[in-house]
């Protein structure tokens, strides 16, 4: 039997325009970069029975969900803004600090997402959790099948550049195989805001990004 073809990537999230927060766009492709790296291992898994019996589920996982707070995201929108505006004025400013609850709070736009995703920082790790049904995803046996486990994102952030990859996929309490990832390592999922000047100029100004025990501390340089 001839390998498996492996799916073409997921269309990265268009550029910001310049009357939308390019922020909000950076949790949105966090969240599409843990859907990227399951699928394609949903779909490589199927050309094997063995490999299907092995990384889905007859019954889902609870999966924490989030309400959709409109003024609470609001207020988070605010904080960035003001964050961002002292970082670019040159005044002294507090780590810019983002928990999972914020990011959560973000996906909560995304109907699908808040069903079935939630973010998770634990032990200075950020993972994507999540339980996904598979009807209308593939073959007719998965009509009854889930899709559970959790996507590792690692974060890199050196000389003003920001580089957020694929890490650790764990489904159904197996890691998911090296060869089913082979494409997914070493791709950086935002660089498409590399070309966004106010995204670039504003990482020009921060001295790290790190993930702490419980949240990701964005510290501007000090003046």
């Amino acid at each position: 039997m001839n390998g498996p073809v492996i799916p073409p990537p997921i269309p990265a999230p268009p550029l910001p325009r310049k009357k939308r927060r390019w922020w909000v766009y950076l949790l949105l492709a966090l969240g599409g970069l843990f859907v990227l790296g399951v699928l394609t291992v949903v779909l490589l898994a199927f050309y094997a029975k063995s490999l299907f019996d092995n990384y889905t589920s007859k019954e889902p996982v609870p999966i924490k969900r989030i309400q959709f707070d409109r003024d609470a995201q609001k207020q988070l929108q605010k904080d960035w803004e003001e964050f961002q505006k002292a970082v670019l004025s040159g005044k002294e400013t507090r780590p810019f600090r983002i928990t999972a609850d914020d990011m959560n709070l973000m996906m909560s736009r995304n109907p699908w997402m808040r069903e079935h995703v939630n973010f998770v920082i634990t032990n200075g790790e950020l993972k994507a959790r999540f339980s996904m049904p598979m009807r209308g995803m593939g073959p007719p046996q998965l009509r009854d099948r889930f899709l559970n486990g959790f996507a590792t994102i690692d974060i890199a952030f050196q000389d003003g550049w920001l580089t957020v990859s694929v890490g650790k996929v764990e489904v159904n309490g197996r890691p998911a195989p090296n060869w089913a990832l082979g494409q997914l390592r070493g791709q950086n999922f935002l660089q498409q805001f590399d070309r966004d000047r106010n995204f670039v100029g504003l990482m020009q100004e921060i001295d790290s990004i790190t993930i702490t025990n419980d949240a990701i501390l964005i510290t501007p340089l000090r003046r």
